[in-house]
Formats: C-alpha cells, structure tokens, sequence
C-alpha cells in the first residue's frame, strides 16, 4: 500500500508551532517529521515570493513522498 497526498502545494506551508525532530542528528540537520522541512528552510519562507513558496512546496512534497516510500519498503507496515 502506498501513500498518496490529495493535498496540493497552493495549501502547503511549513509548521505553525515548533517542529519535531527525531534521531540523533541535529535539528539544523535534520528534517521536520511533520512539514518536511528543514531550519533554514522554515526560516526563509517569510521572506519567499509565491513562486520560490510554490517551488519549495513541490520539492518537499516529494521529499515526504519519497521518505514514506522508504519507510514502507524498510518497515512492511500491514492493516488491521
């Protein structure tokens, strides 16, 4: 089974509250378990116009794509 998004990048935007992290590495290093994104992403998107947003909002969503994809393949997650 695959995961699919419906959501489309025009209603993508990164984490309202603190983002969260998981593992060892360094948030800065690191990417956000909820949003996809990194620190210095998070914190250049106020200062994005719509087209750099639009752009970053598709490169992140095939970042979470691609990251559940890994994890069903490493985890074979079932129903039930």
């Amino acid at each position: 089974m695959m995961f699919h998004t419906t959501n489309s990048p025009l209603d993508f935007k990164p984490c309202e509250d603190e983002c969260r992290y998981k593992g060892p590495r360094d948030p800065s290093d690191s990417l956000c378990i909820k949003c996809g994104m990194t620190e210095a992403e998070k914190a250049e998107w106020l200062s994005m116009g719509f087209e750099e947003r639009y752009m970053l909002s598709y490169e992140v969503g095939d970042r979470m794509q691609c990251a559940w994809m890994l994890w069903e393949i490493m985890e074979e997650p079932t129903l039930q």
